[in-house]
Parts: C-alpha cells; structure tokens; sequence
C-alpha cells in the first residue's frame, strides 16, 4: 500500500528510436521501490526518474499522466 500511495504504479515504459527502453517514473515513486525490485527492473530497462512532488501532491497524478502515449506500428520505423 505504501508504494501504491508514493505512486509506483503510475510508471511508464517508454521506448526510444534505438529501441532503447526507459521505465519514467516519479522520485517518490523510485524512492519506495525496494532494492531488491529496483534490480529485477534494471535487469530489463534503465529507470529514469524526477522528482514531481508538486504534481503529485496537487494535481493527484504522476510520471505516467504526464506523458502522451503514441503506439506506431511494428513494421514503421
């Protein structure tokens, strides 16, 4: 519950034209993650995140409200 209410479950995985990929997410949300999780992730993806307190705090979302999702096809590059 804690880590739902520092906003952990509002991340999310981007890509970028090299196909890399990046979980964003909130510093309160990076900050309740344990170590042990934070490893398994990094395992799959480079974590990316800042710090939106003010967001969080007034406008109740985080990282992942943030962001505009844009899904282009496989075959497109």
């Amino acid at each position: 519950m804690e880590q739902m209410f520092s906003f952990a479950g509002n991340m999310l995985q981007v890509r970028n034209k090299n196909g890399e990929s990046y979980l964003v997410m909130s510093e309160q949300a990076y900050r309740a993650l344990r170590s042990d999780q934070i490893e398994r992730i990094e395992k799959h993806t480079s974590i990316l995140y800042s710090p939106l307190y003010t967001i969080e705090k007034f406008g109740g979302g985080s990282a992942r409200c943030m962001l505009a999702e844009i899904f282009v096809p496989n075959d497109v590059e």
